[in-house]
């Protein structure tokens, strides 16, 4: 029980903080546009969801690989930073969910991804990647990814209390 509180208090704070930011920049942006209400509600609804999950994601990657030891940011100020493995490996799974996405809604990244893929890599052996090939590759690859913040919060609760926080 203490592990599970302990991580989700983690999650909580980093909510609580950039949560209402996250809403209110998309749906501020969203009725300067000029979308109509209901885009802009559920816009809210995805900037919460997508920052709930990133805030998870971080806390699993972050004790996938943690860094035990204060890095000096200007005289007597300290402060425990991300380690690089963790930093490259949460930038990666945020750079793979959005080109997922971007394949998946939009035809037109879909047909250049799969020009350059089929140009740049594929020539040499005489393929192609088609379109809907790589569709089906982002729709399964999306999954994944999406269901990654509950993999990482799993496992952030099964090793928090190895951890030494003093």
């Amino acid at each position: 029980m203490r592990r599970a509180a302990a991580a989700s208090f983690l999650l909580l704070v980093g909510a609580a903080v950039f949560v209402p930011l996250g809403v209110f920049i998309s749906t501020t942006s969203a009725l300067v546009v000029g979308y109509a209400p209901t885009r802009i509600v559920l816009l809210g609804v995805v900037s919460a969801v997508c920052t709930i999950g990133s805030a998870t994601l971080a806390i699993g990657i972050g004790t996938l690989f943690p860094r035990f030891g204060a890095v000096r940011l200007s005289g007597s100020h300290e402060a425990v930073m991300p380690s690089k493995s963790a930093f490259a490996a949460y930038s990666l799974v945020i750079a793979l969910t959005v080109a997922a996405l971007a394949i998946t809604f939009s035809e037109g990244a879909r047909t250049v991804v799969s020009l350059l893929v089929s140009g740049l890599l594929l020539s040499r052996f005489s393929l192609v990647l088609a379109p809907d090939t790589l569709l089906t590759a982002a729709v399964i690859g999306l999954i994944v990814l999406l269901t990654s913040p509950l993999v990482a919060y799993v496992h952030a609760v099964r090793t928090f209390d190895r951890f030494d926080m003093s």
